[in-house]
């Protein structure tokens, strides 16, 4: 019984290797040039009138994803958030997508993905890459 515990544990650390491995050579210098790359996105975005930026934090793991994560206060309503961005966002090439967290609102472009939801007088705003496709 121990040895074949002994062999999963190898097969699963070697797995593990191959997988960083391809991930690595498939994204290469992407995780150098990403997080650049997200805040060119964050300063090209528009916002609605009447917003104000409340809180920005970056999340980067290297080999696994990159994002910003803003939250804006705004008196404007839900419907007029996500006009405003159905409207501007594919002026700017992003195409619209399945949000998966719920009912806000997605957008994609060469990998990466924005996601507006919205909140009691505020929204938030997350522009992210992932490197696990």
């Amino acid at each position: 019984m121990k040895r074949i515990l002994h062999y999963i544990v190898i097969i699963g650390v070697l797995l593990s290797l191959y997988d960083a491995t391809m991930n690595f050579m498939y994204h290469s210098d992407d995780f150098e040039k990403d997080p650049k790359e997200m805040y060119e996105i964050y300063e090209e975005l528009l916002v609605p009138e009447k917003t104000d930026e409340l809180r920005k934090k970056e999340i980067i793991r290297k080999r696994h994803f990159v994002s910003l994560d803003i939250d804006y206060c705004t008196d404007l309503s839900n419907t007029r958030i996500r006009e405003f961005y159905i409207e501007r966002l594919p002026l700017a090439g992003w195409y619209q997508v399945d949000d998966l967290g719920g009912d806000g609102i997605a957008f994609a472009r060469g990998g990466w993905k924005i996601s507006i939801h919205n909140e009691n007088k505020k929204y938030n705003l997350y522009i992210c890459k992932s490197y696990n496709n």
